[in-house]
């Protein structure tokens, strides 16, 4: 029995590792030449194996899956392929002979969204997978400094299949590079993952108590520009009240410069630095939006792909609402070819540059309970 299941599971990695390779060969190369050290001579205490590519596959070989063709099993495999894709744009070695990768997580995902895509159909399975795997490969890192059940569990979303491929993910990612004595990470704590394991399986019992966002009071809705937030705001929210910093930014401008002849990046552009050159407090403006409708439903639609950002403005919408009220975030996704082509289509005030795009796209990551949401989910579009 343990043998069959033994070669299911190489059959379920070999099948999406030979995709991964044949789609990609250019990312297979550069992982290839991205070294963790910063040369022969200065090695790095945490990485002993070298390149980004070598650590990948010991880290897919140490993936704990059963060979079922489900939700974690698959997402526990492309998590461990795309975890350190990101290393190849985030290598850094402006403190030589020290070589960082601040941020690879983030700049991880898109890639591995474009893959589920191009692999999976919405029939199936892929809005759970895409779910999965970009919550896992954004908070693999976070996971490890994670020293309580509950916070585990709340870093999870609550979501079981979220909780078993971030386990996996995290277990195979320790175990899967070679180091030094002086490079060793502090091992987690089994029993964090087993406690969190209690409390999302409690939690899952009880999930028709839980917050949906369409529940929510404040809604926060995330994505890289291109995604279509501008479409799923006039589709899903037509009853809430749109708050935006930009808008704003370019109202306050307007005002003030009542001759500006100024429009698209220019306006977006001035306003920015106008606002940041009077040092404009912003939250005043959106308290009063908030104060004075009646609705009591709002969206707030900027790019919010930042955990910092996010944290920020739970925060100041909890202090502004003395707590009343739920708030959720929605984060949608879409892939890189359809985010492009989004972008070239919109009007000459809101068409990026698409170097600014795949910025965008290299910073996100997954919202979680951990910065204050009552609800998190994600829409794929």
């Amino acid at each position: 029995m343990w043998e069959l299941k033994k070669q299911a599971m190489e059959d379920l990695k070999s099948e999406i590792l030979k995709k991964f390779i044949l789609q990609n060969p250019d990312i297979v190369h550069r992982m290839r030449c991205c070294d963790h050290s910063y040369d022969g001579n200065h090695l790095n205490p945490f990485h002993l194996e070298g390149d980004v590519w070598s650590h990948t596959l010991m880290v897919l070989k140490g993936i704990e899956c059963n060979g079922h063709h489900n939700v974690i099993d698959y997402g526990s495999v492309i998590s461990a392929i795309f975890h350190d894709v990101g290393k190849v744009y985030t290598r850094n070695i402006a403190n030589a002979p020290r070589v960082n990768f601040f941020g690879h997580e983030s700049a991880s995902i898109q890639h591995a969204i474009n893959f589920i895509y191009k692999n999976f159909s919405l029939e199936d399975m892929m809005p759970k997978l895409v779910k999965v795997v970009v919550s896992a490969i954004s908070n693999h890192l976070e996971a490890f400094n994670i020293k309580d059940g509950q916070s585990f569990a709340k870093l999870c979303n609550y979501d079981f299949e979220i909780f078993e491929v971030l386990k996996n993910l995290m277990i195979a990612d320790h175990n899967g590079r070679f180091h030094m004595e002086n490079g060793r990470k502090e091992d987690f704590d089994l029993n964090v993952i087993f406690e969190a394991k209690n409390i999302v399986e409690i939690n899952n019992m009880y999930s028709n108590e839980r917050a949906d966002v369409d529940d929510c009071n404040y809604i926060l809705l995330c994505g890289v520009p291109g995604v279509g937030k501008d479409y799923i705001i006039s589709q899903y929210f037509r009853g809430y009240h749109v708050l935006s910093y930009d808008k704003i930014r370019v109202c306050l401008y307007k005002e003030s410069h009542p001759d500006t002849e100024l429009s698209g990046h220019e306006l977006y552009g001035a306003a920015w630095e106008w606002c940041n050159a009077n040092n404009i407090n912003l939250d005043k403006y959106f308290e009063k939006e908030i104060k004075e409708n009646p609705t009591g439903k709002f969206l707030i639609s900027n790019v919010n792909l930042s955990k910092k950002t996010r944290r920020n403005l739970v925060k100041f919408v909890k202090r502004v609402s003395n707590g009343n009220g739920k708030i959720g975030a929605l984060y949608v996704v879409a892939p890189e070819s359809v985010i492009i082509e989004r972008n070239n289509k919109r009007t000459n005030d809101k068409v990026l540059e698409e170097k600014v795009i795949y910025n965008f796209m290299r910073s996100q990551n997954y919202p979680t309970f951990m910065e204050g949401f009552d609800a998190v989910e994600l829409m794929c579009n």
